[in-house]
């Protein structure tokens, strides 16, 4: 819960400092992209571990049922 909030904090101050970039006299570009592409590693970092968690895990799962069938059905023999 504690990183939710922490996350949620960063979000909400990094939404506030494009919002007075973007409407700042003089928007620095340079600033307004970091903070940009800070939001586009976020996502890319998130789907990356969805994506891991969605299609390894059940594999994993799969290879560790599999085997302890075959260790059952030896026990049975």
């Amino acid at each position: 819960m504690r990183k939710l909030r922490e996350a949620a904090d960063k979000i909400r101050t990094d939404t506030i400092a494009l919002q007075a970039l973007q409407s700042g006299a003089s928007p620095d570009q340079q600033k307004f992209d970091e903070l940009g592409n800070q939001w586009e590693t976020r996502i890319f970092g998130d789907r990356r571990k969805v994506v891991k968690f969605v299609c390894e895990v059940p594999t994993t799962i799969d290879q560790r049922l599999f085997a302890l069938g075959r260790v059952i059905q030896q026990r049975i023999e």
